[in-house]
């Protein structure tokens, strides 16, 4: 015998109507949860739902008659631009709004659970709660079911209208944690992956000074102040522009997820991979844990009394003192060579991907070591 049929034998019909209005209500709370969760995912990602776009479809009939079917180019850009902020403002608005309806549904389901209470016995009310509990998560999985489906629909549409290309083969998950797939394709693309600057954060004095460090390589001085010039008209051009593209935008939103994602997940470490060039995700402690025992190989390795870094500072300093008083370089060489902050070489490792395991391969950082800028020098490639 089922929980509704055993209240409505045992009980009047008063309580069997307020048993279903509950049920009804958890079940509303269930779908409008799991709707605001689609909801939030669209807004993330820059996603307008298909009933959003449905609700414009005809905006463009506004500008074709008989005559004319076809709208002039500026006027339907500027209208798309129009209808996309329109569609953008009602999901927030629609977000703002289920989530009071759901406040509204909490309160109806408190005050009829209340009701209940007061109705049904001890054993009757608790065998009924566990009722309702199952049914409400099982209402919630189903729900859940169907929007991830609607949102994956809606990911590969929007992909391809941003031309956007996909592919897991280049991000490598050695840990047990599901990554978001954005985030995956932001790290797949790798640390050389040049991204949109926005006005906010664009380095306008890095690009001058760089700039200007390229423009001096030209010895010709007039072609040296076209070279300004030119330099001069493209950061003007680009500070001036007032939105980026919509594809732009979906690249510097996802960028922000990915920092956000890895910032709560500080366990999770993404590295290059040994070979291939792919991005490969790994727990933290695990990378720890391989790296010190390379390190701890006294077969390969030998433990130092004393940090020789400032001995090799005071070498390389001496050696560029002797090249200089040979005349062997400049002044401005012997500033450029001489070590002043020397650091000791750095030590990491890259995952060996193909093997099992995954291994690492030590690989010894020199940059900033003291014979570095000599060396550089010595061997420029």
């Amino acid at each position: 015998m089922t929980i509704y049929k055993n209240i409505k034998q045992k009980y009047n019909e008063h309580t069997y109507r307020t048993a279903q209005q509950y049920s009804k209500h958890q079940k509303q709370i269930a779908k409008l949860k799991t709707s605001v969760t689609f909801l939030i995912k669209c807004k993330r990602t820059g996603i307008i739902p298909n009933f959003i776009i449905n609700a414009t479809k005809h905006t463009n009939n506004i500008f074709q008659t008989h005559k004319t079917k076809k709208i002039p180019p500026n006027i339907e850009k500027t209208l798309h631009r129009y209808i996309h902020n329109f569609h953008t403002k009602v999901l927030k608005l629609l977000i703002q709004y289920k989530h009071k309806q759901i406040h509204s549904f909490k309160e109806k389901v408190e005050n009829t659970k209340t009701k209940l209470g007061e109705l049904l016995t001890q054993d009757d009310f608790l065998q009924y709660l566990d009722s309702e509990l199952t049914l409400y998560k099982g209402n919630v999985s189903k729900s859940k079911t169907t929007h991830i489906k609607k949102l994956q629909a809606l990911t590969q549409r929007q992909d391809k209208a941003l031309n956007i290309r996909r592919n897991d083969v280049w991000f490598v998950n050695k840990t047990e944690r599901e990554i978001p797939t954005n985030v995956q394709w932001i790290l797949s693309l790798g640390p050389k992956h040049a991204l949109p600057h926005t006005n906010k954060n664009f380095p306008l004095l890095q690009v001058i000074a760089e700039g200007e460090e390229c423009v001096q390589t030209i010895e010709n001085r007039e072609e040296q102040e076209m070279g300004r010039t030119k330099l001069t008209t493209l950061i003007d051009d680009h500070l001036r522009k007032s939105k980026m593209s919509m594809r732009d935008k979906y690249v510097v939103d996802t960028v922000s997820q990915t920092r956000k994602y890895l910032k709560e997940n500080e366990d999770l470490l993404i590295l290059t991979a040994d070979k291939g060039g792919k991005t490969v995700a790994l727990y933290k402690d695990d990378y720890e844990q391989k790296m010190k025992a390379i390190i701890h190989d006294m077969c390969m390795y030998r433990r130092l009394k004393i940090d020789p870094t400032s001995r090799l500072q005071t070498r390389n300093n001496k050696l560029v003192d002797k090249l200089h008083n040979l005349n062997l370089i400049s002044i401005q060489e012997k500033n450029k060579l001489t070590s002043k902050t020397a650091l000791a070489p750095r030590i990491y490792g890259l995952p060996k991907i193909h093997k099992e395991g995954t291994p690492l391969r030590p690989i010894c950082s020199s940059i900033n070591a003291p014979s570095y800028h000599l060396w550089k020098f010595v061997l420029p490639f």
